[in-house]
C-alpha cells in the first residue's frame, strides 16, 4: 500500500504526518522506525485540523507540543490554515499563530504542578534542576526515573545558566530515549521557573533549538522553530 506523507522537524524534534484515521500499532511502529521506515519522534494522523499523536512505541497521547507546532504549520503550508487557527488534539482546542518565516508560537494545555518537581502541560514531566548536563546518562537514567508516578513521566535536566536563560535535555516516554527537543517538557520546565522567580517568559536551549516560553492572560505559550524538509510515499506491507 502506497501511503503520502510529510516529514516535519520542530527544533530538532521529527514527525511523519499523514492525512489518515491509520492507527494499527504495528504500522506506528513500522513507519516510524529509523532503520526500515521513515523515522520520527511521533506519527501525527488528521483529519481537517484534528490531529491524533502517537509515539514510536504505538501508545497514543493526548498531547505534543512540537507536534502541534509541525502540524499547524504543515496545515498553513497547504494553505488550509491561515497565519493563526486552532488546532484540535485530545487534550483540547489550542491557538497557534505563525510569528516568522519558520517560528510557531502555541498556546499550551493548562499547566499545573503535580507535585513539587513534577508538572503537567498536557502530558507529565519530571524536572531535575543540575549543575552539568553533558555528563548524565539520559536513556538509562531517564528510563528509570520515568516510573516516578503511575503511568509514567517524561523526565527532564536543566543547567539555569543565567537569568532568564536555561539549558535542558529531555528524555521521553514511548521513544524510550533523549529527544533532540520536547514541546511539552520545555513548556512544563519554562512554567515551573516561571512560577518559582516571577518571570514573565524564559529563553529555553535544547539541542535541537532554542524556544521561548511565556506567560500571558494566564495562559503558558511557547514559541519555536519549525521546518519541512521533504514529502515521500512509504510502501506499507502488514506482515
Amino acid at each position: 500500500m502506497e501511503i503520502k506523507f510529510t516529514k516535519a522537524v520542530g527544533a530538532g524534534n521529527d514527525f511523519v504526518i499523514i492525512e489518515s484515521t491509520q492507527s494499527e500499532e504495528n504500522f506506528i511502529k513500522s513507519i516510524l522506525d529509523r532503520h526500515f521506515g521513515v523515522g520520527g519522534d511521533g506519527l501525527i494522523t488528521y483529519k481537517k485540523n484534528r490531529m491524533v499523536f502517537y509515539n514510536p512505541d504505538g501508545s497514543r497521547v493526548p498531547y505534543c507540543g512540537n507536534g502541534t507546532r509541525v502540524f499547524f504549520f504543515y496545515l498553513y503550508e497547504k494553505g488550509i490554515m491561515d497565519k493563526r487557527g486552532i488546532i484540535e488534539t485530545d487534550a483540547g482546542n489550542f491557538s497557534c499563530e505563525l510569528v516568522s518565516e519558520s517560528k510557531v508560537r502555541i498556546e499550551m494545555p493548562e499547566c499545573r504542578t503535580l507535585k513539587e518537581n513534577i508538572v503537567e502541560c498536557g502530558v507529565p514531566h519530571l524536572i531535575i534542576p543540575v549543575s552539568r548536563l553533558e555528563e548524565i546518562d539520559v536513556d538509562n537514567e531517564g528510563k528509570n526515573r520515568s516510573y516516578t508516578i503511575k503511568g509514567r513521566t517524561n523526565v527532564n535536566w536543566v543547567k539555569e545558566e543565567k537569568e532568564g536563560l536555561l539549558y535542558m535535555r529531555t528524555f521521553e516516554r514511548g521513544v524510550e530515549g533523549e529527544t533532540l527537543s520536547c514541546g511539552s517538557g520545555v513548556a512544563s520546565v519554562g512554567f515551573w521557573y516561571i512560577m518559582k522567580k516571577g518571570f514573565e517568559k524564559i529563553k529555553i536551549e535544547t539541542k535541537g533549538g532554542t524556544f521561548q516560553v511565556e506567560k500571558l492572560r494566564e495562559k503558558i505559550f511557547l514559541t519555536g522553530e519549525v521546518n519541512i524538509p521533504f514529502n515521500g510515499i512509504y510502501l506499507w506491507r502488514n506482515k
